[in-house]
């Protein structure tokens, strides 16, 4: 896929996931269970439903349709702004924030991954996330291997 494609992807994601957390936040707030349930399950399921489509149309569908699907139920009060200011840019905040902390956990996860699977799946390509059998003997045998003068490298 185009790299640019992709980046505009993940923007409209982005703007799609920013809507839709901002609408159920005030919902909540407000104290309106009914249309905050409504809010919170019926974009969940339109991007089940767009992830059915085929090819990279499920991506647009995923990317796109929970916004939609949001700022749709958010027509049913009238007179009220689409996103308000304050908690849009607390939403978008928070979005990103999980966004990067996801980032960075990937490397820490995929090392205590890697540190229990065997020699050949440490290699395979595609990587093999979920490793079978898990091999907890390779902590003892990565203390064996280090001489016990270096405090085991501590």
């Amino acid at each position: 896929m185009n790299p640019l494609v992709t980046v505009l992807l993940v923007l409209l994601g982005y703007v799609s996931l920013t809507v839709w957390a901002t609408r159920a936040t005030i919902a909540l707030r407000v104290g309106a269970r009914g249309p905050a349930l409504a809010i919170l399950l019926l974009p969940a399921l339109a991007t089940l439903l767009a992830l059915m489509l085929p090819g990279s149309l499920a991506l647009w569908g995923a990317a796109v349709l929970p916004g939609i699907a949001a700022a749709v139920l958010a027509r049913r009060a009238p007179g009220e702004r689409l996103l308000p200011g304050r908690d849009t840019k607390r939403t978008l905040l928070h979005l990103v924030l999980i966004s990067g902390s996801a980032l960075f956990l990937v490397p820490f996860v995929w090392m205590i991954v890697t540190s229990v699977k065997t020699d050949a799946q440490t290699s395979a390509y595609p990587p093999i996330w979920i490793p079978h059998p898990v091999l907890w003997r390779n902590y003892p045998d990565a203390l064996k291997f280090l001489p016990p003068a270096s405090h085991f490298g501590l």
